[in-house]
């Protein structure tokens, strides 16, 4: 999925993650650049990725 931060939902992103259920070994790759708009998708997966990632990251 490329320039995730455009997408208004996390529709599309829902219906691939659901899709590869089916996949033996599933992998997605979402990649995009930074945005403004802290009320979409993107920005609670940068909040979940920080979390996971530990204290060092720039948040």
């Amino acid at each position: 999925m490329d320039e995730y931060h455009a997408h208004e939902t996390s529709e599309i992103y829902d219906v691939l993650d659901s899709a590869m259920v089916a996949r033996r070994s599933p992998l997605m790759a979402v990649i995009t650049t930074a945005d403004f708009h802290m009320e979409r998708s993107c920005f609670r997966e940068y909040q979940y990725t920080s979390k996971i990632l530990g204290p060092d990251i720039d948040t």
